[in-house]
């Protein structure tokens, strides 16, 4: 595909496209592989992960991380077309043990790939640790959504995700409503991050995801972990929604 190009001032460097000088045939054979881009990563979780979200590295190509990016498409994708039809709210327990990249393949992806199927989906991540696992997990699908991610296409593929007006709609680093929710009445916001200690109190979430609720740390420290991570577990009928 012939380009133009654009060349830097006498830096050395590679010559730099200039997608905008685009002659309409390449322009347009462009736009057509974005269109399939688009849709691929609507249907195809471990395309979505590794192509749409740029999570691309050795560990996430073993195959059996690639089944597991699989498993995990295929259970949602499940739960998506039928959820409507279901009387209670789905369990799903995915165990992935450490290096098959399960932050990367499950908690930090599935959120917004769930907001492409539907965007009034309102999602809950909570993590034995606030600071350190919940707001980081937040944090990094805010990212993706504001189109600051260094790896992510997720805004070049389906616009942007941010609030137009963020006096209207929650836009901070743990709680968030993307300018794609038309619901506004919802009080449950698109995501939501919450550590054992502070869940919430209230709510009607239709997705969401416990990531290591245990710890190490955790269980030295507080005898009673196990016990206070039971306890979250119990209070969750109370936030999710059924419907």
């Amino acid at each position: 595909m012939m380009t133009e190009v654009e060349e830097r001032p006498a830096s050395g460097l590679a010559e730099m496209v200039t997608l905008e000088k685009l002659s309409p045939g390449p322009r347009a054979a462009l736009d057509y592989l974005l269109d399939i881009d688009n849709v691929t990563g609507r249907v195809d979780y471990p395309f979505f992960v590794t192509k749409v979200l740029g999570h691309d590295f050795p560990e996430i190509w073993d195959p059996t991380v690639q089944k597991r990016l699989q498993k995990t498409g295929e259970i949602f994708k499940d739960w998506a077309l039928t959820r409507h039809k279901q009387k209670k709210f789905r369990k799903v327990m995915f165990v992935n043990p450490r290096g098959t990249c399960k932050s990367a393949g499950t908690t930090i992806p599935l959120v917004p790939y769930a907001h492409l199927w539907d965007s009034e989906i309102a999602a809950m991540v909570m993590s034995a640790a606030y600071e350190k696992m919940a707001l980081k997990f937040a944090g990094t699908v805010r990212q993706v959504w504001n189109g600051e991610s260094p790896t992510s296409r997720l805004t070049d593929l389906y616009g942007s995700f941010e609030p137009e007006n963020k006096r209207n709609r929650a836009w901070s680093t743990d709680k968030m409503v993307t300018q794609r929710r038309e619901q506004l009445a919802h009080a449950d916001p698109t995501l939501a991050a919450y550590s054992v200690m502070q869940g919430p109190t209230s709510g009607h979430f239709k997705l969401a995801i416990f990531d290591d609720p245990v710890t190490e740390e955790l269980m030295e420290r507080d005898q009673n972990w196990l016990e206070k991570v039971w306890g979250a577990h119990f209070r969750m009928p109370y936030v999710l929604d059924n419907h």
